[in-house]
């Protein structure tokens, strides 16, 4: 098993979450109207994580949203009282261990503040990056929460 999906599987098990990885049926990278027609779900159940950072220090912001819209980092620094911005790849890379498109809400190199799009709770389960981008797996949003640490805010007001 690629050692990305692993520690995602790893982290699964450890944290006894009912759900396992899946993998597409190709390998490489799917975009999230192809993820949401694979497994026949609304492209708002595809869950992605961005990863941004802020200029007063160097913690993680993981940011998982909704694939249905995109984030205005307007809102988002209004959560945080403070601006963020998207990282670099390399970045991204450094902190999360996995590169950019393929990041997983879980099973991060690098501790940081988990924050979860509000719209995701409007869903039974969510479908996130499970560490390569074929490979996904399911979770309830509050199930999500509780193992990421994460803090559930508005990404959008157009909402």
């Amino acid at each position: 098993m690629d050692p990305r999906i692993e520690r995602v599987h790893d982290f699964i098990v450890a944290h006894k979450i009912n759900t396992k990885v899946q993998e597409m049926k190709y390998k490489g990278w799917y975009t999230p109207p192809q993820i949401a027609d694979h497994l026949k779900c609304d492209l708002a159940q595809v869950a992605k994580t961005l990863v941004l950072r802020t200029f007063i220090t160097d913690v993680p912001i993981y940011l998982i949203a909704s694939s249905k819209h995109q984030v205005d980092l307007d809102v988002v620094a209004e959560s945080l009282k403070v601006r963020a911005i998207p990282a670099s790849p390399d970045y991204i890379q450094d902190v999360s261990g996995f590169s950019i498109g393929a990041t997983p809400p879980v099973a991060l190199a690098t501790n940081g503040i988990t924050l979860i799009d509000t719209t995701l709770q409007d869903h039974d389960k969510v479908y996130c990056s499970a560490g390569a981008p074929h490979c996904v797996f399911a979770i309830n949003p509050v199930e999500l929460a509780r193992v990421t640490g994460g803090l559930f805010i508005t990404v959008n007001d157009g909402l």
